[in-house]
């Protein structure tokens, strides 16, 4: 028995519903993977990710590099001009 996917009246699929679903559960299961274990590895790798960042966002804040630089830039004083003789 197929598996059909909604579509609209130009026959273009209309979006993920329970069938598609289905048809991307059963990709993982031909290849030989659970999608369970597939879905925990992508959780776990976002996580990862998020942690990462999430470290060196505070190292940034700490150290005041950016971009990657050796050195922090410059602070600007309020109100002054970021080369000397021209108005702000």
């Amino acid at each position: 028995m197929p598996i059909r996917v909604p579509k609209d009246r130009k026959g273009n699929p209309t979006g993920r519903g329970a069938n598609g679903e289905a048809l991307r559960l059963m990709s993982f299961i031909k290849a030989g993977t659970d999608p369970r274990a597939e879905k925990a590895a992508t959780i776990a790798s976002d996580t990862a990710d998020r942690a990462a960042a999430k470290v060196e966002r505070q190292r940034q804040q700490v150290t005041g590099l950016r971009h990657g630089r050796s050195t922090p830039l410059p602070r600007r004083r309020s109100g002054a001009s970021a080369t000397p003789g021209t108005m702000p």
